[in-house]
């Protein structure tokens, strides 16, 4: 029976030395781990990646969380970006306020990921992430949740959020463009021309 806690020791100490500050950068394209001989688990992953909203607004912060579905299976490690829908070439958003024991990791752009800065066991965790300004289509939660070196379970999925709400209008658009924010048509310049000449003609004719 003494043989029992020292085996739990050892494992967390092999748990801590595997990952013991995070994901690393080179982690970030494919978003799974770099441990040799192993590969992720085929079986339903017994962790959820959950949000507060399936629509995302600008400025509007969405809570992001990794449950366990079974408390006695806990994870020690993960590391979750958000990214559009069917693209994996780049990010979107930025994670902020990172809970104890985590930080934010720059894949490519800052604060574009969020990762575990020590291997503890968890059975839930709330993050906190803040969408892109404007319509980018359908977005994901993307990440993987590993219980130790060897099994992890990835790429896991949020589900798509889509897009609610206005976003900023590009500079220069028709849309709080020039010094009064207004639009001119090209209906209303007609009329305005129409009008000056009228007048202009009804000057001229009292001057006579």
């Amino acid at each position: 029976m003494e043989m029992l806690p020292l085996l739990a020791c050892v494992l967390h100490a092999t748990l801590i030395a595997a990952y013991p500050s995070g994901a690393p950068n080179r982690a970030c394209p494919g978003l799974l781990p770099f441990h040799r001989g192993t590969a992720p688990q085929v079986t339903n992953a017994p962790y959820r990646i959950g949000v507060s909203s399936l629509q995302y607004t600008p400025n509007m912060p969405i809570t992001v969380t990794i449950h366990a579905d079974d408390q006695s299976l806990p994870f020690m490690a993960f590391l979750l970006q958000a990214r559009v829908k069917g693209n994996n070439s780049t990010s979107v958003g930025q994670f902020s306020q990172p809970p104890v024991s985590t930080k934010l990791l720059t894949c490519f752009s800052s604060g574009d990921s969020i990762t575990h800065s020590s291997a503890q066991p968890r059975v839930m965790l709330q993050m906190t992430w803040m969408p892109p300004t404007r319509d980018m289509g359908q977005i994901e939660i993307l990440g993987t949740v590993a219980q130790s070196k060897q099994i992890y379970f990835g790429v896991l999925s949020s589900g798509a959020l889509s897009f609610s709400g206005s976003s900023s209008p590009p500079a220069g658009t028709a849309e709080g463009a020039g010094m009064g924010g207004a639009a001119t048509s090209p209906y209303t310049t007609v009329v305005t021309t129409l009008l000056s000449a009228a007048l202009m003609t009804s000057c001229t004719l009292l001057m006579r």
